[in-house]
């Protein structure tokens, strides 16, 4: 996703008359998403997707009252926010914003606070108001993962030349590292043998090292492969209690084993989210592709935009969205909720992408975009 978001987002904001960009200058050289799609279509999904930073151009909080709190969730740090520059905008915070102090170019959230990375890949970690140096990843392509349930974020650390994964308890603010495993940073065999966090869901962390994509249990130490074939970017785009996206060639399967995983009708995969309970799932696409992860039948949403994808979660049952009537149009943010498909609007004017282009913003997605 973000590879082709930022690609997207320079043409963009250097293109007024906003004309469709060509796909294969969107596509970086071994994407595991093998497929062609139109180039329209492709061009408006990456675009709605990019501009949920816009968010961040302007001031304004979302809400009457500014303050949407989480219906279904039990974190205390808030579900909606964003970041422009070194400012972090939530408004269910007091005040709205906060000024982290550094310019962010990758953040994810905890239940107890916010974990990101500044331009030079130092990474932080900030709760109760303050901030903690707490690590270092690559600074050029920061890639940061957390359980939004727990306390726990991760982050592979390569400057020591030899890969660790890390992993930060914002309840205690102790880190560990894992380095007995992980892929050489220098393999030659390409990003399928390279070293990669997937994510963390609750006390188990799944990353990619020398045997495959394994499941650790950050207890106890032990490590299970979940699956020796790992051949992509992004072999695991999102998990939550035990359950798994697999995204592959041919799409994303949900399961908690590969062998058991049920293919998702109209899934191209990529980066993705549970809703809290996993009981839905959305992931990256053309136009909004939200499942029911019992069935894998997908939910149909009252949203009538051209281009709109969900990016990620209010609460169990609310999913986070951006959508754009058309090139010229600005970007709104929205919600839907889920299965009801109803949604509304929480701040109709977004900016532009020249607004994004100039301006460094950021979603708790844990990677860069835009910058």
């Amino acid at each position: 996703m973000t590879e082709k978001l930022k690609n997207l987002l320079h043409e963009r904001a250097a293109d007024v008359d906003f004309a469709v960009p060509d796909v294969d200058s969107l596509t970086r050289a071994g994407d595991r998403r093998r497929r062609r799609r139109t180039a329209a279509v492709v061009a408006g999904s990456v675009a709605v997707l990019a501009v949920v930073g816009s968010a961040v151009a302007l001031p304004r909080l979302v809400g009457g009252d500014g303050s949407p709190e989480p219906a279904g969730g039990t974190a205390q740090t808030p579900a909606l926010s964003w970041v422009m520059g070194r400012t972090l905008y939530a408004p269910a915070m007091p005040g709205g914003q906060v000024d982290l102090g550094h310019d962010v170019r990758a953040y994810v959230r905890t239940e107890a606070g916010f974990v990101y990375a500044d331009p030079d890949g130092t990474v932080w970690s900030w709760t109760d108001g303050s901030e903690t140096r707490v690590g270092s990843t690559d600074a050029k392509d920061p890639h940061l993962v957390s359980d939004t349930d727990g306390t726990l974020a991760g982050w592979l650390d390569s400057g020591s030349g030899k890969p660790a994964y890390v992993v930060l308890d914002q309840a205690t603010g102790d880190t560990t590292t894992w380095d007995d495993q992980p892929a050489g940073s220098s393999d030659a065999a390409g990003p399928g043998s390279s070293p990669y966090f997937y994510a963390l869901d609750g006390r188990t962390a799944y990353w990619r090292d020398a045997r495959g994509a394994v499941a650790t249990d950050l207890d106890s130490g032990d490590a299970t492969v979940v699956d020796p074939r790992t051949n992509g970017d992004v072999d695991i785009s999102a998990a939550e209690d035990g359950l798994i996206a697999f995204a592959g060639a041919n799409g994303t399967s949900l399961g908690r084993t590969p062998e058991q995983a049920k293919e998702l009708k109209y899934s191209f995969g990529g980066p993705a989210a549970f809703s809290p309970d996993a009981r839905w799932f959305t992931e990256d696409a053309d136009e909004p592709k939200v499942y029911d992860t019992r069935f894998g039948e997908k939910v149909a949403l009252d949203l009538q935009y051209n281009f709109a994808s969900g990016y990620g979660w209010l609460d169990d049952s609310t999913l986070l969205l951006l959508g754009q009537d058309g090139w010229r149009d600005k970007v709104e943010l929205l919600s839907c909720t889920v299965p009801a498909g109803t949604c509304k609007t929480l701040e109709p004017d977004l900016g532009t992408f020249n607004q994004l282009d100039r301006e460094g913003f950021a979603l708790p997605v844990g990677s860069t975009m835009g910058q």
